[in-house]
């Protein structure tokens, strides 16, 4: 069986260069949602290293992880 692994999945602070790049145009929650499509579609579980500080910050991802809590191991 495949997992996947996300890392630092509701940060507050992206603060590292790379990051920073490649959210000029879209959100890390938009990226996050667009992965889990594709783990979606071939039914490949997700485990999230879910970063707490983030949970008020951040209700649209909290829902998301709600609905498609079958999907993630957390």
């Amino acid at each position: 069986m495949i997992r996947i692994r996300v890392d630092d999945v509701l940060l507050v602070n992206p603060n590292t260069g790379s990051m920073k790049i490649s959210l000029r145009n879209r959100s890390y929650f938009d990226y996050f949602q667009e992965a889990d499509k594709l783990f979606a579609q071939y039914n490949i579980p997700c485990i999230l290293a879910i970063l707490a500080e983030g949970i008020d910050v951040y209700p649209e991802w909290v829902e998301y992880i709600k609905k498609n809590k079958h999907r993630f191991i957390i």
